[in-house]
């Protein structure tokens, strides 16, 4: 290779070598610049942000709390009160539960008054089947004590007491009964006797007739004919005994007949009296009654309205609830107060109300 040809290539290599490094000055200085716009886009943005953030850390929100429905005034809050109170049994509802005019809400326990009614009861139960049982042995029937399977003992008792009382009614009745029946067999005998005795007399008359013609006709003696005279009036006697008796018999047999109407005159009459006893007691006691049962109903506390439980104060079994105190707060239903309230923080509330 010449000289001339090497210094050729020299310069060209070096011509190349600066056109390169222009370039890559060039597409140096555009990659800064770009680099510097966007930091100072990034800064520019992060210095926003830091001033939003510290301009939000000392400003107060202002927060509206706005809300439309039903309000209730206090004076419209339905207070379930006890008049006298007791102890808490059992609490059928809880805060928010609907609730509607007599619905059960609250049971209170109270032994002293379940007693007291059952008692009463047993008492008019008692009464009433005095008077079926007095009733049953004034119509020697047994009575019917199908109404009262409630009370099993009592109509076992008064069934029995029935059975006992009749049984000594009946034994007495059946003790004169049968003096009557005897009096009345007597008294059968001796008319028959007594009509025994006339046809007996007949006979003899006739046989004196007969023994009188024949001593006339000195036939036969006259102690045949006396003879004859004595059985007559033997006779006659035996008749009128029979007649005095016939008339002892049949008083006496009027006297056990009354006496067995007096027995059951006398008896039913009492029984009557102890059926009238019974009613004025009945009268009484069913007075009384609904008092008794009245206590216990309200032993059962009802809702007086339709609408929400509110507040429960007694949410505990054997609560003592105090006379008069409220068990719980019912809110109605269907309020007729309408409004709009708005709340700003809590410390101040913008009502609007609207009477439908």
């Amino acid at each position: 290779m010449s000289k001339s040809n090497i210094e050729h290539h020299i310069r060209s290599a070096l011509i190349q070598n600066t056109d390169k490094s222009e370039s890559d000055y060039v597409e140096a200085v555009e990659i800064k610049s770009a680099m510097t716009t966007v930091h100072k886009t990034l800064l520019l943005t992060f210095f926003i942000i830091l001033i939003l953030l510290g301009i939000a850390s000392q400003a107060r929100i202002d927060i509206v709390v706005s809300s439309r429905g039903e309000l209730l005034l206090e004076s419209d809050i339905e207070k379930v009160q006890h008049l006298e109170g007791g102890i808490l049994d059992t609490m059928l509802v809880k805060p928010g539960d609907i609730v509607y005019e007599g619905q059960p809400i609250a049971r209170l326990r109270a032994i002293e008054r379940n007693s007291q009614l059952s008692t009463m009861n047993a008492e008019i139960a008692q009464l009433e089947l005095d008077k079926l049982r007095y009733q049953a042995l004034i119509s020697q029937q047994e009575p019917d004590y199908s109404r009262y399977a409630d009370f099993p003992e009592l109509v076992n008792v008064n069934q029995d007491t029935w059975r006992k009382e009749n049984a000594k009614n009946v034994s007495a009745e059946a003790l004169i009964q049968h003096d009557i029946e005897h009096k009345d067999r007597l008294i059968a005998s001796m008319k028959k006797r007594r009509v025994s005795s006339l046809n007996q007399l007949k006979l003899i008359r006739k046989q004196l007739e007969i023994k009188q013609t024949l001593y006339n006709e000195e036939m036969a003696s006259y102690v045949d004919v006396l003879n004859m005279q004595v059985q007559e009036s033997n006779m006659v006697r035996e008749i009128e005994n029979l007649d005095e008796s016939l008339m002892n018999e049949d008083f006496q047999l009027l006297r056990l007949e009354k006496q067995l109407n007096d027995l059951i005159v006398n008896r039913n009459a009492e029984y009557q009296a102890q059926i009238i006893q019974a009613n004025k007691d009945l009268d009484i006691k069913r007075i009384q009654q609904p008092q008794h049962t009245d206590k216990v109903n309200r032993l059962v506390v009802y809702s007086p309205v339709d609408g929400v439980v509110d507040k429960v104060h007694f949410n505990f079994r054997s609560a003592v609830v105090p006379p008069g105190e409220s068990i719980a707060d019912i809110a109605p239903l269907n309020n007729t107060l309408h409004g709009e309230a708005r709340s700003l923080e809590k410390k101040w509330v913008s009502l609007r109300l609207d009477r439908r």
